[in-house]
């Protein structure tokens, strides 16, 4: 196959045969005794501190005097919360590769503190556009230490581990978000500036964390200053790793336009929540909670899924249960339906990322990583508003089923042009149907006692 390599630790993009240990969920307890523990726990205290900060400005910015959702309100929430740093990001990127990361991720933290304190002050004088700065800032921040935290998880871990590592990440951090979100969800309405001082502290918290991880890269260089050219010739190195190798830029393509779809489905579940069911803040609550518990079920099914199936399978497939599920919550667009639908695509775009995270982490050099991510990072943010830009001349409240059966065809259509381009199953059989006395693989090795 060429494009996306398959995964199980003894291929070349994942290093060298490790020694027998375990593998998958088993190696968990292992992983997490070495610099991967402080690198998660940080993570967890900043993703529970930014779920708090978001969910409190979907409430002030969304419904906030019953304006109720309309895809318009919804595509500008998500444009300031996700875009600015889509703005900045590569250029963040060049930071991560030439500073500590040790130090981008402690330091960040206090300012994320800093920030979110300032938030308080908005709040209680009612400034709508220092809340909408505030929140700009905080948000963007967090994105960068995202980012940063992405470019060193392969420094804590070996090359084999990354799969399983990369997936106690995301469950930690997804849990941490969820929480904050749901937790702020309950008590934000009436003590929004309670939230935020209690996410300064837990961004207080991260810092110190961060503060006591080894080196895990970064710092290769002076960051290029007084010169726009240099750094924009920084920033090419890592787009241009990109667009280069293939077993880098054709999995981010996958799952930046799985990503798109999926928000589509989320700003539907939102939009049509408010407009049949009158949930206003509870439907988007309802939209977190469903994809923030499909994601970790996600996460945890990730290691499993990368045993069995190679990444040219698996990939492509991920597309198929969000088509089933879109159009089975067409033909029955009941609130249950609607919401066990966007928790299957989240299932499958967690088994998708998970996977994908651990391709483009093995296969960038460490000099470029935090510039691949960085851009990984815009890439992913940029599809979900699109997705919410995309329903603005779209969304009408009598075409739920139309929206839905369109975005089902959408997938089927995903499902293939990610087939092509990682030249995975449906399309690899036949290829290997004409090739296959000289291409044949080699048997799998018997699976040991008990799996």
């Amino acid at each position: 196959m060429t494009g996306v390599p398959v995964v199980p630790p003894s291929e070349p993009l994942l290093g060298p045969p490790a020694a027998p240990a375990p593998a998958g969920w088993p190696a968990a307890r292992r992983l997490l005794r070495g610099p991967l523990r402080l690198l998660v726990a940080g993570q967890c205290l900043g993703q529970l501190a930014d779920g708090l900060a978001q969910i409190a400005f979907a409430q002030y910015v969304v419904f906030d005097a019953g304006r109720g959702a309309t895809p318009a309100r919804i595509a500008g929430l998500l444009a300031v919360t996700l875009l600015p740093f889509s703005v900045v990001g590569p250029f963040a990127g060049v930071l991560i590769d030439r500073w500590p990361r040790r130090r981008i991720l402690a330091v960040m933290s206090l300012v994320r503190a800093v920030l979110v304190v300032g938030a308080v002050g908005t709040v209680l004088t009612r400034s709508e556009p220092g809340a909408y700065a505030g929140v700009l800032l905080l948000l963007s921040t967090s994105r960068f230490v995202l980012a940063a935290k992405g470019a060193a998880l392969p420094r804590t871990v070996d090359a084999a581990d990354l799969v399983p590592a990369t997936s106690i990440s995301a469950v930690a951090g997804m849990s941490a978000s969820f929480l904050g979100a749901v937790g702020g969800a309950v008590f934000v309405g009436r003590s929004a500036a309670g939230g935020l001082v209690v996410a300064a502290l837990l961004y207080l918290g991260a810092a110190a964390v961060f503060a006591r991880l080894p080196d895990v890269g970064g710092g290769t260089g002076p960051v290029p200053s007084g010169r726009v050219g240099r750094v924009a010739l920084d920033v090419g190195a890592g787009v241009r790793t990109i667009v280069t190798r293939a077993d880098i830029g054709r999995p981010l393509v996958a799952v930046w336009l799985h990503r798109l779809l999926s928000g589509a489905g989320f700003v539907l579940l939102v939009l049509i929540s408010d407009s049949r069911f009158h949930l206003t803040i509870g439907g988007y609550g309802l939209a977190i909670g469903a994809t923030g518990i499909a994601a970790f079920l996600g996460s945890l099914a990730a290691p499993p899924a990368a045993r069995r199936w190679p990444a040219a399978t698996l990939l492509p497939v991920a597309f198929l249960p969000p088509a089933a599920a879109a159009f089975g919550s067409g033909v029955a667009p009941a609130l249950p339906v609607l919401v066990g639908g966007v928790a299957v695509t989240a299932f499958s775009f967690q088994l998708m990322k998970v996977r994908v995270d651990a391709l483009v982490g093995g296969a960038s050099p460490d000099a470029v990583r935090g510039r691949v991510f960085s851009v990984y990072d815009v890439l992913y943010n940029v599809a979900f508003v699109l997705a919410g830009l995309l329903m603005v001349p779209l969304w009408r409240p009598g075409w739920a089923r139309p929206l839905l059966w369109g975005l089902a065809a959408l997938f089927l259509l995903g499902w293939l042009a990610c087939a092509r381009l990682v030249r995975g199953w449906p399309l690899a059989g036949r290829a290997a149907t004409r090739s296959g006395r000289r291409r044949r693989p080699a048997p799998p090795p018997p699976a040991p006692p008990g799996r």
